[in-house]
Order: C-alpha cells, then structure tokens, then sequence
C-alpha cells in the first residue's frame, strides 16, 4: 500500500534511494541485492535508472505491474530461503543411515 501511494510521487532515483521502503521494493522486484546501497549514491542512482522508468509508476497498470513483479520475487526469495534453511538445519550425515542402524547392521555381521 505504501509503494502504491509513494512510488507515482517519486520524481528522480535519489528520492527512491532516500526512501527506503520504497527502495526494498524496487530492488526485491528487480533482483538488485541490498548490499548495492553500500555503493557510491551517483552509482546506485545510474544502477536503478539504466533498470526502471519513474514514469512507469505515473501509468496504474505498470504500477500494479510491478507491484505483482515484486510480489512474485518476494514470494521466490521466501521459498528459496525456507529450503535452503530446511537443508541447512539437517546435520551432516544426517542423510542416510542412523548411527543406531549402523551400529545394528555391524552387531549382526560380527554375529555371521
């Protein structure tokens, strides 16, 4: 709701670059990684401008557009980062057999 309010009202890069709301969404939609605000500004604007039109954001269905843009590569940023974090929190070797397994499988061959 804020970008739609806020973005048609922006009228150059440094004011979405003043704006950090606005910016998360520019740059989430984009595909731009947060850590390009690390950059020099004049940077960051000519990266922004030579990806996105302003005026865009003057014609409501570029506007509703680029909001469903933002809402998608949020949505996959999320999914994304809730698989990486279910394979991270697996221990290694957890894949496969248990220690338990293991060691029934070796007391039954010292048996044969």
């Amino acid at each position: 709701m804020y970008f739609r309010r806020q973005a048609p009202n922006v009228s150059n890069m440094f004011g979405v670059l003043a704006d950090k709301k606005l910016l998360t969404v520019i740059q989430t939609a984009l595909g731009i990684s947060p850590l390009t605000s690390a950059q020099n500004i004049d940077v960051q604007a000519r990266l922004l401008s030579a990806k996105l039109k302003l005026s865009d954001f003057q014609d409501p269905k570029k506007l509703n557009a680029f909001i469903a843009r933002f809402g998608a590569m949020y949505d996959s940023s999320a999914m994304s980062s809730d698989a990486n974090g279910a394979a991270e929190s697996i221990a290694p070797g957890a894949i496969g057999m248990s220690a338990q397994l293991l060691l029934s499988l070796q007391s039954f061959r010292n048996r044969g």
